[in-house]
């Protein structure tokens, strides 16, 4: 499992206890890599970004499960330095990225 505080794993221990599902916590992992690497050897299962393993199901070495979790859900930030300059292709891309947002918050 990722670290604490990891909202992948956050959002995993809810479902359990809102299902009354009982785990056992083998690992503690906070590279994305470890973890994978702990799947590939046939030590457990993960809750990761698909983003992290598109390699490996590509060449077949990882697979993904259809989830039926309608409450797990995941905040994610996107962040720029408002102080660099914004090339129109990042500038697109917030664009899309915050179509129907009502602002874009600047710290």
């Amino acid at each position: 499992m990722t670290e604490q505080g990891c909202t992948y794993r956050g959002g995993l221990e809810r479902e359990l206890k809102a299902r009354r599902i009982p785990y056992r916590l083998a690992f503690e992992l906070g590279s994305m890599e470890a973890i994978k690497q702990c799947v590939y050897y046939g030590l457990g299962i993960a809750l990761i970004p698909k983003i992290t393993i598109l390699s490996e199901l590509e060449k077949e070495m990882l697979c993904t499960v259809p989830l039926c979790m309608e409450d797990l859900s995941f905040f994610t930030q996107l962040v720029y330095h408002k102080r660099k300059y914004m090339t129109p292709s990042m500038q697109y891309l917030i664009q899309l990225l915050t179509e129907g947002s009502q602002t874009l918050h600047t710290v």
